[in-house]
């Protein structure tokens, strides 16, 4: 969000169509700990991979307009070399991937289970808030 702050607007790449998945990084702490648990009891059992996202699927416009409305800036649609130039390789970049996870291996085989709040809750009203203020306020 900063850099969107220091730009004046936040970047979406066209539409904002991408969708990516996400986790709270509560839950994914809470992923960790099942998965150490897991490599103390059954320490063969571990070499494996795991995504870990939440079950929601949400679209960097989603992500863009959360943003634009707790930083208090519009939205600037732009193709990926101006996001780029305009806002920095995350912004044209990150936002621009499709980046999909599923977390049914680690909810499965580790017993994890996601519990926080979605992240364009978050962004809008929760832990996100106090964030963008700060941002908004330096």
């Amino acid at each position: 969000m900063g850099i969107f702050a220091k730009a004046g607007a936040v970047v979406r790449i066209g539409e904002g169509e991408v969708h990516t998945s996400v986790v709270h990084v509560d839950d994914a702490a809470r992923a960790y700990v099942c998965a150490l648990d897991k490599a103390c009891v059954r320490p063969g059992e571990t070499k494996k991979i795991y995504n870990v996202t939440d079950t929601s699927d949400v679209t960097f416009r989603e992500f863009t307009d959360a943003m634009a409305s707790v930083l208090g800036l519009p939205v600037r649609a732009m193709d990926i070399p101006e996001a780029v130039k305009f806002a920095g390789p995350l912004a044209g970049g990150f936002f621009s991937q499709r980046i999909r996870g599923k977390g049914d291996r680690a909810r499965n085989e580790l017993g994890w289970k996601p519990t926080e709040i979605g992240v364009i809750e978050d962004i809008r009203n929760g832990s996100y808030v106090e964030v963008a203020k700060e941002i908004v306020a330096s």
